[in-house]
């Protein structure tokens, strides 16, 4: 059997697992990684910082940062994954079933495209429903997942700023 529970962790936890990562991508010398955990980091910095990690609950998926209104196991639905792209953008796809198809990885398209156009045309082909995806500048990023929170109407403004 599939374990398709997450187990979400600690703001902190996260920050230290990102910073391994960084470490590690930095001493293989592996530039693009390195620069894509910088910037997962310092989002993370961000939340663990601020009111907000308080209300959310999250874990990490390699590059990918889950974010849900309720601990893992909680019928509370939907979870935002953010993701950081080259460009330098972040994707926020949100995602109405919060622990995702364990499966789904082998419903993705095979293409030769760069990751990003890739990533868009997964989520455009079965973005279909309720699940939806925005992308921001890495500046951007605390503020674009307000303004996510704010379209989802998880909490009010007050409750995370």
């Amino acid at each position: 059997m599939v374990k398709t529970d997450p187990v979400t962790s600690p703001w902190g936890e996260i920050r230290k697992r990102l910073e391994t990562y960084g470490s590690h991508a930095a001493s293989r010398k592996s530039t693009r990684a390195e620069h894509l955990f910088r910037v997962m980091l310092e989002l993370v910095e961000a939340i663990e910082n601020s009111p907000r990690a308080r209300v959310l609950h999250a874990w990490m998926t390699h590059f990918d940062l889950c974010i849900v209104r309720a601990p893992a196991g909680s019928p509370a639905g939907g979870r935002i994954q953010i993701s950081p792209l080259r460009e330098p953008k972040f994707i926020f796809e949100y995602k109405p079933d919060p622990m995702g198809d364990p499966f789904a990885w082998n419903s993705k398209p095979r293409t030769l495209l760069p990751i990003e156009d890739a990533r868009r045309m997964t989520i455009a082909r079965y973005g279909q429903g309720d699940r939806w995806f925005e992308e921001a500048d890495y500046a951007d990023g605390l503020a674009k997942l307000d303004e996510v929170l704010d379209r989802l109407g998880w909490f009010s403004r007050a409750a995370v700023s």
